[in-house]
């Protein structure tokens, strides 16, 4: 529909010549995703395996669900991922991270090869904080759904959060996590660990780049359009 010679895009371009044209804003988001260092692909793809590992043999998907209410635990399931549902990995992540000491301890009771990974403090904390950064790009999707959603609004949130991430990398080289509270919760009041660090700002510049590259600031929307109540409508290039 949006090819450049005989699509749709095209067509519509012939009869108006200064028409701009954007692909679907949660397409790109849903590329922007993708984007991960190696070792949060590491970290990632354990986490993948564990819960197919969980929650693909009914045996075990009963032992933890009854372990974890034995814990008292407020959730007592994992969540499957899924590349197809956009906002599954995130919920995935955090679930994982909210349960993980008594993941840990059953994945050492039934000798599991994932139990030393559970195990491994820096592990953790990479889990932490890809639970975070997940949750963060959720509530962006979220944010431009709806019924009065537009393409102003989704266009300023993308910025908004573009400006976000930069914050996020000078916190974080500054040793400050309070931006990511789940990393902040695991990791506690000991000094971040340079490593850490290095990986975190690592993939956050990625992001950047990535969000720069699917999102680019290529135009401004008019001033009467964001702000009708302060343009001049006397002036007749206000209105263009």
């Amino acid at each position: 529909m949006l090819g450049n010679k005989s699509g749709f895009a095209a067509l519509l371009k012939e009869r108006v010549p200064d028409i701009i044209m954007k692909h679907c804003v949660f397409h790109r988001h849903a590329l922007v995703v993708k984007t991960l260092p190696s070792h949060f692909k590491e970290a990632l793809s354990v986490c993948v395996k564990v819960v197919n590992y969980i929650r693909g043999r009914a045996l075990n998907h009963s032992v933890f669900k009854l372990f974890f209410e034995e814990m008292g635990r407020e959730h007592q399931v994992l969540f499957f991922h899924t590349e197809v549902r956009w906002l599954s990995r995130g919920k995935m992540l955090t679930r994982i991270a909210e349960l993980s000491d008594e993941i840990a301890i059953l994945l050492r009771e039934y000798q599991s090869d994932f139990a030393e990974k559970f195990e491994d403090k820096i592990f953790i904390l990479f889990l932490s904080y890809l639970a975070d950064i997940f949750g963060h790009l959720n509530d962006l999707n979220l944010s431009m759904q709806g019924m009065f959603a537009n393409n102003i609004d989704c266009t300023e949130k993308v910025e908004a959060f573009k400006k976000k991430i930069s914050l996020w990398k000078r916190r974080i080289q500054g040793g400050n996590v309070g931006s990511f509270p789940i990393l902040d919760e695991k990791h506690g009041d000991k000094t971040i660990q340079p490593m850490l660090v290095e990986n975190i700002v690592a993939h956050l510049s990625l992001l950047e780049t990535t969000m720069a590259q699917y999102f680019p600031m290529d135009h401004s929307f008019p001033e009467w359009i964001q702000q009708p109540s302060l343009a001049d409508m006397d002036d007749d290039d206000n209105l263009k």
